[in-house]
């Protein structure tokens, strides 16, 4: 595996405030192996991406807040893979793929790797890394969940001195994962 594709929104709005517990405006977005809870109206971009595998299918839905937000962009992106390249049952390439999976999203938008976590999430595997970005603008965590031949990824950024806050844990605790 000479180079992974990973995608990391990096997009802002100032002046954030509130906490998602707060909001009235929850969406749950769902799809066949998991569902999500947004703490507003999240918009869905689709892309077909060349890579060494061959061609992905990449779905983003991310909801970007108006200010008075705790948080600047709250994201779930999915890619399936070809079964040959990477699935969670080939144990034996998955830390690998992990690796070049963390390096990439640190390298693509120039931060500092703050923490690593590794997990699972049911039985999938999985990891949660926080990134520096711009030397404390902003921290940008992201879980990286390979299910079976898709890699889903949940992502929050948040102006540093607002993180960790209520409204990111909400978020990533409400992914759950429907697939067994």
């Amino acid at each position: 595996m000479r180079s992974v594709i990973c995608f990391v929104a990096v997009l802002f709005v100032v002046n954030s405030n509130s906490v998602f517990a707060q909001s009235d405006n929850v969406v749950k977005y769902e799809t066949k192996e998991y569902k999500i809870i947004f703490p507003g109206e999240p918009k869905r971009i689709t892309q077909n991406l060349q890579s060494e595998f061959g061609p992905l299918f990449m779905t983003m839905v991310m909801y970007e807040p108006a200010a008075n937000n705790d948080n600047y962009i709250y994201m779930i992106a999915e890619t399936d893979y070809p079964d040959s390249s990477i699935h969670s049952d080939k144990t034996e390439i998955l830390d690998k793929y992990f690796r070049e999976a963390i390096a990439g999203a640190v390298k693509n938008v120039n931060g500092e790797l703050i923490k690593v976590v590794p997990g699972h999430v049911g039985k999938y595997p999985s990891r949660l890394i926080e990134i520096d970005y711009k030397k404390g603008l902003a921290v940008i965590k992201l879980a990286f969940v390979v299910c079976k031949n898709k890699v889903i990824s949940i992502q929050t950024i948040t102006e540093t001195k607002k993180y960790s806050n209520p409204s990111i844990d909400k978020f990533f605790a409400s992914f759950v994962l429907k697939t067994n």
